[in-house]
């Protein structure tokens, strides 16, 4: 995730250098506290619950893809699900027994 981001803070930083910014690293429940604390001015993060108090706005989506070893099974009958979306195809493997 945020694989732009090193860029955007260098960019920022360049184009804003009278601007003060601190990069703190947290989970998820401790950046929404400490956004509706005040104690943070923006966070960013890769999920979230929906919270009253704070405005939560998709800046990027990333492509995910599955590794396996050339051993592996990948044929269709080895999937529980598949489903398509706009944003892609969605499937799920079976466990093993």
């Amino acid at each position: 995730m945020f694989t732009r981001l090193p860029f955007l803070i260098k960019r920022y930083r360049r184009l804003h250098p009278k601007v003060e910014l601190q990069l703190q690293e947290l989970v998820t429940t401790e950046l929404m506290c400490a956004l509706r604390e005040g104690a943070l001015d923006l966070g960013f993060m890769r999920d979230g619950e929906p919270d009253s108090a704070i405005t939560i706005e998709p800046l990027l989506s990333e492509r995910f893809v599955a590794i396996l070893p050339k051993t592996a099974s990948t044929r269709r009958q080895n999937f529980v699900a598949s489903r398509r979306s706009a944003r892609g195809a969605v499937r799920l493997l079976r466990e093993k027994a």
